[in-house]
């Protein structure tokens, strides 16, 4: 992108995070997202930590990414949350799962999707 004169800038970013974490690249999106505040100076906004906490999910790093949750400095959104969720279902982490869970209903009390997802840990474990 650079060669053909492209501007990085904070959607950029987000593309770039967004695409590496659903190509598997952790590395390289975590590489993209130092390199946003140290080289860019370019100031990482919550969506980017949202990239970075699904970037790490997906990739079954789920106590990372839960660790990177908790020192967010921004007010973390059900999405992010929601984005660790998923992949506690997917790698049958009921406890962390149910801890997520919990979380999310106190920001939104009647987020459906939360609710599904814990009946599909809640079936998953009691099977």
């Amino acid at each position: 992108m650079e060669l053909h004169g492209v501007d990085f800038d904070a959607v950029t970013y987000v593309c770039l995070l967004t695409a590496c974490s659903h190509a598997g690249m952790i590395d390289r999106g975590r590489d993209f997202f130092s390199s946003m505040a140290d080289d860019r100076k370019i100031s990482q906004a919550v969506e980017h930590y949202a990239c970075v906490v699904d970037l790490l999910a997906r990739a079954g790093w789920l106590t990372q990414a839960d660790e990177l949750i908790r020192v967010i400095p921004f007010e973390v959104d059900v999405e992010t949350y929601m984005a660790l969720l998923g992949a506690c279902r997917m790698q049958n982490d009921f406890c962390l799962g149910c801890r997520i869970v919990r979380r999310v209903l106190q920001l939104n009390p009647c987020h459906l999707g939360a609710y599904s997802l814990l009946h599909n840990m809640l079936t998953n474990f009691a099977s």
